[in-house]
């Protein structure tokens, strides 16, 4: 697939989120290519919030667009994974809603970027951090040591440390984790 198909779904999934006004913010491997190692995606992660009682109208919006979608299985998989899933132009798209007040703050701090022709709002580096650390697959951590190395000091590293300490229990594997790859980075 090429980038730019990507960057045209991006475009308008952009588009609907403004013109409906829903705050949203890119997230997974397009925003990890700002604050990280580059790497390849495939797919377009996003970062929303909708009241429920506008998913019906949202989906149907995204059917207008092309999205392959299909409504009882769109309510099922937000109210019980918190992520709308489908396919626009043969990109996977997945758009994570909050559960958590967390990702009522990461929308909050987003930061517009240009990516292709245009800025779109995208989180912070930091916030990225704590979303793959949550997330604790070998290919986010392997993504987060890439932001660590990148970023350096000028990461917030307090606020990551307050937010996983505040979102995975003690003695969560995910701190342990996150320790060691500061540790690692600051080459400790």
């Amino acid at each position: 697939m090429p980038l730019t198909d990507l960057f045209g779904v991006l475009r308008r999934m952009a588009e609907v989120f403004e013109e409906r006004g829903i705050p949203y913010a890119v997230s997974g491997a397009v925003a990890q290519n700002f604050w990280g190692v580059v790497r390849t995606t495939l797919d377009l992660d996003l970062l929303m919030t909708v009241p429920s009682i506008r998913v019906p109208a949202f989906v149907d919006r995204l059917k207008e667009c092309g999205g392959r979608l299909d409504l009882a299985e769109a309510l099922r998989s937000l109210r019980e994974e918190h992520v709308l899933r489908f396919t626009l132009e043969d990109v996977p798209v997945e758009i994570f809603v909050p559960y958590l007040p967390f990702h009522a703050s990461v929308l909050g701090r987003a930061v517009r970027l240009t990516i292709g022709e245009r800025a779109y709002p995208v989180v912070t580096a930091e916030d990225l951090i704590v979303l793959k650390a949550l997330f604790h697959r070998e290919k986010d951590w392997s993504d987060i040591a890439g932001i660590l190395l990148r970023r350096g000091k000028d990461l917030d590293r307090g606020y990551v440390d307050s937010w996983l300490q505040s979102l995975v229990p003690n003695g969560d594997d995910r701190l342990r984790r996150w320790e060691e790859a500061v540790r690692e980075a600051s080459g400790a």
